[in-house]
């Protein structure tokens, strides 16, 4: 039973892109995401702004009988709270977005080697002000296929519909996973680069390093949330890169901390008319924690037996 698992947890996780470790599928969790104020880059502008976020969500796997499918059903919940601060007005516009998805995800082993996962996300993001509409609706989704090359390597590739730019695009998909004794290195483009290293002789410990891109699209009623946009629409892409470290205190529960520096974020604030403004902001520091319930790891003794 395990012989089927240990291939595919890691390749449902990778698929799932979300900002999380590349190791083992999470069945659920929370975590609080924190941009500090910052001052847009404009010339002239007296204009600052903050991001945090908070997120929840569950998966549950399930096998079919053929033993060579499984479906992962998914949902989640966040909560984003943007803040701009204009050192003109001395006044504060704050604004809270929230998205609720559904994901339906289907991963088959084609051969001992391949596996095909494909997964559709139906995703309300919107402020929730007026009733809802077509603009309160997305739709995200992927097709990916995975090759094993050997115990150490795996690799593979697809398409992706997503809002990790901002607003929805199909892009390329290309991934790789590399683990060999302590070490492992993954990355899923155009979204993730991550290297982790195993303090412990158990899988309970771990420090990294990781690099994300990534964004997302709310619909929003008519305000002044960015002074004077009256905003419609905004998408957000924010670059973060820096330490990671993970630990699992109890069997099935892992603290993950991620903190660095946000390289770069963008908002795009789109009005009424649907005429678009684009701001970014300087650099600066970016802070994450969360608490996930994952499956319980073997023992070491286990993994010599293999």
């Amino acid at each position: 039973m395990y012989t089927k698992f240990k291939y595919l947890l890691p390749l449902a996780l990778l698929a799932t892109m979300t900002e999380v470790s590349a190791q083992v599928l999470k069945l659920a969790g929370v975590d609080y995401l924190y941009y500090p104020k910052v001052r847009l880059n404009d010339d002239g502008s007296s204009l600052q702004v903050s991001f945090q976020e908070f997120n929840s969500y569950i998966n549950v796997p399930m096998k079919l009988k053929n033993e060579r499918t499984f479906l992962v059903n998914g949902l989640q919940f966040s909560l984003l709270e943007a803040t701009s601060f204009s050192d003109i007005s001395t006044t504060e516009h704050k604004q809270k977005f929230y998205k609720i998805s559904y994901s339906f995800m289907v991963i088959h082993r084609l051969t001992e080697k391949w596996m095909l996962i494909s997964r559709l996300s139906p995703t309300l993001a919107s402020d929730f002000g007026d009733k809802l509409n077509s603009d309160d609706f997305l739709m995200q989704g992927f097709l990916v296929a995975n090759k094993q090359i050997n115990q150490k390597l795996m690799a593979g590739g697809g398409l992706i519909y997503t809002t990790r730019l901002g607003k929805p695009m199909l892009l390329p998909g290309l991934q790789l996973k590399y683990e060999q004794s302590r070490h492992q290195f993954f990355t899923f483009l155009p979204a993730t680069i991550e290297y982790n290293y195993r303090l412990t002789q158990e899988e309970k410990l771990w420090i990294g390093f990781k690099s994300v891109l990534n964004g997302d699209n709310f619909n929003s009623s008519i305000d002044n949330f960015s002074g004077s946009v009256q905003v419609d629409r905004l998408n957000y892409v924010v670059a973060n890169f820096g330490p990671t470290a993970r630990y699992r205190f109890a069997k099935i529960v892992q603290l993950e901390i991620f903190a660095g520096l946000n390289a770069m974020r963008r908002y795009h604030f789109e009005d009424a008319h649907r005429k678009l403004h684009t701001y970014s902001s300087q650099i600066s520091s970016y802070f994450s924690v969360g608490l996930t319930i994952v499956p319980p790891t073997r023992k070491p003794a286990a993994q010599n037996q293999e």
